[in-house]
């Protein structure tokens, strides 16, 4: 019965605190730099200073001891679910591999992807279900471009014209025999000739 007098005297006590802070937070800088930066470097060490200084230096009281017990229980409890549900959905990806769930689905190389080019009437629809056709309004669906065995499709992009640009994966064209034959003339603009 006492204590509860006590907690209600505590209570009826703390109704007189203020509600306002005496410093704004983005004014402590100001107000108290230097604790400002130990609070920055070393914020475990600030805190528990503040927490000695706010008890009067008692560690060892009761009640935070009761307190800390509790949030020590509560944190536990968070901890062990998070690490129940991270092992169920471990077992269950596992459950999956291992066929549990039905035959698993066959794996195929994705379907080779086009950029869609400002030359294009349509873009492409590799890779992408054909829209819902509408009743005569909108876009026809056009069939994807078929696909070939190499990678990348051979004619896209389509090579840049001129013979200067040459394709790494074609052949090379054949080169002329360097040194140039005694008839060839490095500068033909020149007046001295052997």
């Amino acid at each position: 019965m006492a204590s509860s007098k006590m907690a209600i005297e505590k209570m009826e006590f703390r109704q007189g605190y203020s509600n306002v802070w005496h410093t704004e937070l983005m004014d402590t800088m100001n107000e108290d730099c230097a604790f400002c930066c130990y609070a920055a470097i070393c914020a475990p060490c600030a805190s528990y200073g503040l927490r000695k200084r706010a008890l009067y230096n008692d560690m060892s009281s009761d009640e935070l001891q009761e307190l800390a017990r509790i949030l020590d229980c509560i944190a536990d409890s968070v901890y062990c679910t998070v690490c129940a549900c991270m092992q169920t959905q471990h077992k269950l990806e596992m459950d999956k591999r291992d066929g549990k769930f039905g035959p698993q689905p066959v794996m195929l190389v994705p379907p080779i992807q086009q950029m869609s080019r400002m030359d294009q009437p349509i873009p492409p629809t590799v890779g992408y279900p054909p829209p819902p056709a509408a009743a005569g309004v909108g876009q026809p669906y056009y069939p994807p471009p078929p696909l070939t065995a190499g990678y990348p499709v051979m004619g896209y992009p389509p090579p840049p014209p001129g013979p200067l640009h040459h394709h790494p994966n074609a052949p090379m064209p054949p080169q002329e025999q360097h040194p140039p034959s005694s008839s060839f003339d490095p500068n033909p603009n020149s007046k001295h000739k052997n």
